[in-house]
């Protein structure tokens, strides 16, 4: 087919070349006393994260990215604008969106076609630009010209700004048919490898020869006025690199993530106790801070991975984190022993050259903890993808690894990310990983922002619809209630928080048992590949229940409930193997019952959500649910009463904490039963007969349908109490939320619980709501508002309006 520079030659006539080779010679002279220094980038990037590397945090930055057509200004804007959560500025895109006369229009129009300076509105442009509230303004191959440089600079000395140019270049000395070359490449990538027409080539070198004319010029201008300009050599390094680059150009203050300084401090403490001089803390500590409100919703590692350099290192400190800090889940990990068996060859004994290499790019990376001081390390490429949001294997790495390595390290791989991607449905995936993952559904998209999320939600629930259950509206003696939970409500913040993490306690029985073996075998091998099948053995549940799943779910404590359903997502190896109910749940693999009961086919099969879940799928958000629930005090409430034995106590137990790992499985059927209020519900409660185990009892299973119709109950009171048709502060006036139950109506739908007695139901529905909420970052700010909307709901507990229809 010929290279790319043979194909650029053919299209051009002996005219075309002769003006190249002038316009080169041009570009030669231009910049030949520029002294433009390239930065260079380094394959593993240092960064102390004591201070800020910022070197004027309080003054507003502006950066200009210049550079020849086709140099890829855009890609790297585009990464800028995400880090920095702004937008680029671009002088042509800024004039398409003028209202402008037909005349007025045409002109500029002609301009754009033929490749020249586009005139007239260049102080709009500035005006439009320092307007943004950023503190960063991105200015997208601006200046073009010296009087555009002159306006720029007045605008930056007026605003007491700091202006920052990157300039990003192509070989020195083949400028020209290098930029010719990358925009040929660009159009047959749009128009589906067609080559252009003659006019399109003749564009494309016009934009050349004003580069050259005016662009170059602008770039000398900026220089001679002492502007700080970053020159980086496009063609020499990946686009990874390049944005590595420009951000350690930038001064970019990584100290301003949200590291997680408690875990730090943490981990420096036990490491002086060890005696140990450094070790790299990684995984989830290292790359969620990156994540973290830009990808997805905030949340917490669950593990504290800690790498040292020696077996007896990692000995020592495990035994010395759980001593220090029992119940949070810091790990520790002799690096080079993992890195040889995992990657059967014999690695340097240098944790920072260990940790920055590996199958994972967004795992190449950690924060070296090393004599008091705290320091970023990561590979360059490991360290873009971060920033980028991206996922994906070293393949240069995989390719020195044997076929059958190579294959296995892709699966874990797409284990890997499939886990991140319930997390931080926003992150992309390339290259090999991305081919390989075909199989599995990704997560929609993320919407940042909690009021805006909550405003998008309400308006796809409008056009939606539902069914008001708002009848009596509120009564008078339910009104002064009713005040003070609208009051808080309106006052809380809408601000997103994670989940709190767990503690981690011991399992009961045996199952404890094969936790502590597992424990010791790793605090001795540094490894989980191949723990003993005694430490992870198939022991029969105890007598009397079907599984161990029915067993937990029945008889563990709050705290051991949660650690088995943790240990049963999070390990390849569960303790006495996976639980098909909750692999059903993890996969969301109820096809087949929902086809041969229902006689239809699932519409939401990839589990999407309401836009207030922020693109979290789901099998997390109804798992987490089950993590969040508290049982124990409607059970501390049942025991008070009489005539409710430990089986009644059992069950009820058991079917809230299967209840809320089922209870938005309705989601299934209907994909816009997700914005209409009630729908899923009811459909969840009819999918529910026909997936329950067969272990379970039917109270314990009329318990669990209850959940699933009735788990959003005070949510749904609290919408009717401030969101209203008019403006109006009458808390009794009809919502406009089509889905707001009244109290009455919240106490009849409690009444159908006749599983439990009254006395315990308040309680039982708060904390069933309160699982449903605080497993949705952009939802907890509701948490605190839950006791004060249960007692409106008490505020006529007569038993004739109790359970009158």
């Amino acid at each position: 087919m010929g290279s790319q520079r043979e194909k650029t030659l053919a299209l051009l006539d002996d005219d075309d070349i002769a003006t190249f080779a002038e316009l080169q010679k041009a570009t030669d002279a231009l910049l030949k006393g520029s002294a433009l220094q390239e930065i260079e980038v380094p394959p593993v990037i240092q960064k102390p994260l004591s201070v800020s590397q910022s070197s004027d945090a309080t003054r507003r930055q502006v950066i200009a990215v210049l550079g020849f057509p086709g140099v890829g200004k855009s890609t790297q804007i585009l990464d800028l604008c995400r880090h920095f959560k702004t937008r680029p500025f671009h002088y042509p895109r800024f004039t398409r969106d003028l209202s402008l006369s037909e005349y007025e229009r045409s002109r500029v129009e002609g301009q754009r076609q033929k490749g020249e300076l586009i005139t007239g509105y260049r102080e709009q442009f500035l005006d439009a630009a320092f307007a943004v509230k950023n503190d960063r303004i991105i200015l997208d191959g601006f200046p073009r010209s010296v009087e555009d440089t002159d306006a720029l600079l007045n605008r930056v000395r007026q605003s007491e700004s700091d202006l920052r140019v990157i300039y990003c270049s192509f070989t020195r000395g083949h400028e020209v048919m290098d930029s010719l070359e990358r925009q040929l490449v660009r159009h047959q990538e749009r128009n589906h490898g067609n080559l252009p027409e003659k006019v399109e080539v003749q564009r494309y070198i016009k934009k050349l020869e004003r580069t050259v004319q005016h662009d170059l010029r602008a770039l000398l201008t900026l220089q001679q006025n002492s502007t700080h300009i970053s020159a980086l050599n496009v063609a020499d390094h990946s686009p990874s690199h390049v944005n590595a680059a420009i951000h350690d150009a930038l001064e970019t203050d990584l100290s301003s993530l949200p590291w997680l300084e408690t875990s730090l401090a943490q981990v420096e403490e036990c490491l002086s106790m060890a005696h140990i001089k450094s070790a790299i803390a990684s995984c989830g500590l290292f790359y969620k801070p990156f994540f973290n409100d830009k990808y997805g919703p905030p949340s917490l590692p669950i593990d504290i991975h800690v790498g040292v350099e020696t077996k007896k290192d990692s000995v020592a400190l495990a035994q010395i984190f759980r001593s220090t800090f029992p119940g949070i889940r810091l790990k520790a990990r002799c690096l080079p022993q993992l890195f040889q068996k995992m990657h059967h060859t014999p690695p340097s004994t240098q944790l920072v050259e260990v940790q920055t290499t590996g199958p994972y790019v967004w795992m190449q990376g950690g924060i070296l903890l090393e004599n008091g001081s705290r320091k970023l390390v990561a590979s360059s490429q490991c360290l873009a993808d971060l920033r980028a949001g991206v996922l994906r294997v070293d393949e240069p790495f995989l390719s020195t690894l044997d076929a059958n390595l190579q294959e296995e390290l892709l699966n874990l791989a797409c284990v890997r990310a499939w886990k991140l991607l319930e997390a931080y449905p926003a992150l992309r995936l390339e290259g090999a990983l991305k081919n390989k993952f075909t199989g599995h559904a990704i997560p929609k998209r993320y919407l940042q922002g909690s009021s805006m999320v909550q405003a998008l939600s309400k308006e796809a629930e409008h056009r939606h619809g539902g069914k008001l259950h708002w009848q009596k509206g509120i009564l008078p003696e339910e009104s002064e209630r009713a005040q003070k939970a609208r009051s808080i409500l309106l006052g809380l913040s809408k601000k997103g928080e994670p989940m709190p993490i767990p503690p981690e306690v011991r399992l009961p029985g045996v199952l404890g048992d094969l936790q502590d073996r597992k424990l010791k075998y790793k605090d001795a091998s540094d490894s989980s590949d191949s723990i003993p099948e005694t430490h992870t053995a198939m022991i029969p549940p105890p007598e009397g229940y079907a599984s161990w799943f029915a067993y937990m779910a029945c008889e563990a404590t709050d705290e051991q409930w949660r650690e088995w359903l943790i240990n049963q997502i999070k390990s390849k190896k569960p303790f006495c193997g996976s639980d098909p109910f909750i692999q059903k749940v993890m996969y969301l693999d109820f096809l087949d019952e929902i086809q041969e009961e229902l006689h239809r086919n699932p519409m939401n099969s990839e589990g999407n959500q309401k836009l207030t879940h922020q693109g979290v799928p789901l099998q997390r958000h109804m798992i987490w649910s089950a993590i969040c629930l508290e049982t124990e005090p409607t059970c501390a409430k049942l025991q008070a009463e009489e005539n409710i034995n430990e089986q009644h106590i059992c069950d009820v137990r058991s079917g809230m904490r299967v209840g809320m790992l089922v209870h938005d499985i309705g989601k299934l059927l209907d994909d816009s039963s997700i914005e209409t209020p009630g729908v899923h519900q009811e459909l969840g409660a009819k999918v529910w007969l026909k997936i329950c185990p067969q272990w379970m009892h039917n109270r314990a299973s009329a318990v669990t349908q209850w959940c699933i119709k009735y788990h959003d109950l005070p949510g749904r009171l609290a919408r009717g109490l401030i969101e209203k048709e008019e403006n109006t502060d009458d808390v009794g006036a009809v919502p406009s939320y089509k889905g707001a139950y009244d109290p009455s109506a919240c106490r009849e739908a409690l009444a159908t619980l006749s599983e439990l007695p009254k006395a315990a139901h308040m309680i039982f529905c708060r904390d069933v709501w309160r699982a449903d909420v605080g497993s949705v970052p952009s939802l907890r700010y509701l948490l605190p508002a839950a006791d004060s909307l249960i007692a409106v709901i008490q505020s006529k507990p007569s038993l004739e309006e109790y359970i009158s229809p």
